[in-house]
């Protein structure tokens, strides 16, 4: 197929002369727009740009060169040519140092013309290639450096897959300038759809599809992108999904990872300016999609790995609660209890001399509440976890509350926590000691506490220890197993 010749405006005062020109150009195949003044000129340009334009150097109106000048302002990449019966030295060389490509004198042969305006097409075609080709090199690195940021946006979030899932959905609908997007994963036989995002926020929408399916389904059968033009016509896409989201347009990416492992799809809808999803946002898209896949499967694993911690961390706490009858409990630091109210006594125990500090002031608060051998007994508690809250823990503080019937002594330390595997022995076992936990620090106050709170992890260890007012009555062999520790 022939290329499309560029329109051709011909500026031209004698009708005659404009007649013969505008005939054989659009022999020649030009689209022809007349004028015979600078002003009608000027209108005909602004009604319809033109690559080319043929001017008279002498017009009624004005002068060819400041009339070249306007249309160019109007159109920056105009071809212009100027033609003149009284040439001059002086006015060629003015011509074609404003920019005019050719300079012709009056009577020109037809032919001589059209050879003319065929190198001037050409040069304006090239010039249309050369911004063409600069606005997909510069299009094309907007889209890298929006690829790389929306990774970037994508591996901030967090590790679990829902917010994994959103980030995605909400950068892709924002980079991609669409109304509305969603995720859908494959779960088991089904590809499952739970909600989706229209720009502000997300709505619910509990869908399962099967393979082939629906647009979702459709990409999951065949594993290519699926760009649709008019969804209410796209026999591949479900309607009641289509009408729910209101598209109108859409696009669909399938999410695999490098080894071909199908876990889902994007889908966007409506790009904001009512323009059709292009080859080069599919491009884009499945660029992006082919990072999401890395991301979900690193937020996949993450989420098993965290649930087998709390099964385990479940686990501890049963056996360990099951063992102690229910006097040595395990949670977390959000679910530690502490009345709502200051403390009676606040102690920081930093160095070795606040440990002596700590059993004084617990001496002065509570010499008029417990008994003497009681006393003695609550202050080796709080000393041993003071202690290692000291030497193990980089320092705490020691909290008293005195409430009706018992006291609530909390002693919580900044040091790395207790690991999960020494808590059986250290708690079960009647002797055993390291460095990293409380040790037989922890049988000794099992032994004297009513019950105990504790919450360890990264941040540090809080221990809640409750003692009622008045002694239990115990059995003589334990009583005589907490003598031999006084």
């Amino acid at each position: 197929m022939a290329a499309t010749l560029p329109p051709v405006l011909i500026v031209e005062d004698e009708p005659d002369a404009r007649m013969m020109l505008a005939e054989v150009l659009e022999v020649s195949g030009y689209p022809v727009l007349e004028a015979g003044t600078c002003r009608a000129a000027l209108e005909r340009m602004e009604e319809q740009p033109v690559a080319l334009a043929i001017i008279d150097l002498r017009l009624p109106d004005g002068d060819g060169l400041d009339l070249m000048r306007e249309l160019k302002e109007i159109n920056p990449d105009l071809v212009p040519i100027i033609t003149t019966g009284n040439a001059t030295l002086q006015t060629a060389v003015e011509a074609l140092n404003q920019g005019v490509y050719a300079y012709l004198l009056k009577p020109y042969e037809p032919q001589a013309l059209l050879n003319t305006l065929r190198q001037a097409a050409e040069k304006w075609s090239l010039k249309q290639e050369n911004a063409q080709l600069l606005r997909q090199t510069r299009a094309e690195k907007d889209r890298v450096t929006a690829l790389l940021q929306a990774s970037e946006e994508i591996n901030a979030a967090s590790t679990d897959v829902q917010s994994v899932t959103r980030s995605i959905v909400q950068t892709a609908v924002r980079i991609m300038a669409a109304r509305a997007g969603f995720i859908a994963l494959v779960e088991g036989e089904s590809l499952d759809l739970r909600e989706w995002w229209d720009g502000e926020r997300w709505h619910p929408l509990e869908l399962h599809l099967k393979e082939g399916e629906g647009g979702p389904g459709y990409v999951w059968m065949t594993r290519e992108t699926h760009t649709s033009g008019d969804a209410r016509k796209d026999p591949h896409l479900l309607p009641e999904l289509s009408m729910k989201l209101e598209q109108r347009t859409m696009i669909c990416c399938p999410i695999q990872t490098r080894y071909g492992e199908f876990l889902g799809v994007l889908d966007l809808s409506d790009k904001n300016r009512g323009e059709p999803f292009t080859p080069e946002d599919a491009r884009f898209l499945e660029g992006l999609c082919r990072h999401v896949a890395v991301v979900l499967e690193n937020a996949r694993l993450n989420e098993e790995k965290r649930k087998s911690e709390e099964q385990r961390k479940q686990f501890y706490r049963d056996v360990i609660c099951a063992a102690t009858q229910n006097k040595l409990l395990l949670c977390d630091r959000y679910e530690m209890e502490a009345p709502f109210r200051e403390p009676d006594l606040l102690l920081q125990v930093e160095s070795a001399e606040d440990l002596s500090k700590v059993r004084n002031a617990l001496a002065r608060t509570m010499g008029d509440v417990l008994e003497e051998e009681r006393l003695c007994g609550l202050q080796l508690c709080v000393g041993e976890a003071a202690t290692n809250a000291y030497k193990h823990g980089g320092g705490g503080d020691v909290l008293v509350w005195i409430e009706e019937g018992r006291i609530q002594i909390r002693v919580e330390d900044r040091g790395p926590g207790i690991d999960a595997t020494t808590l059986p022995k250290a708690t079960l076992m009647a002797g055993y000691s390291t460095k990293t936990s409380l040790g037989m620090g922890l049988t000794i106050i099992l032994d004297f506490v009513e019950q105990l709170v504790l919450a360890t992890d990264a941040d540090g260890t809080m221990m809640d220890m409750y003692i009622p007012m008045k002694a239990q009555e115990k059995d003589p062999l334990e009583l005589l197993g907490l003598a031999a520790y006084l």
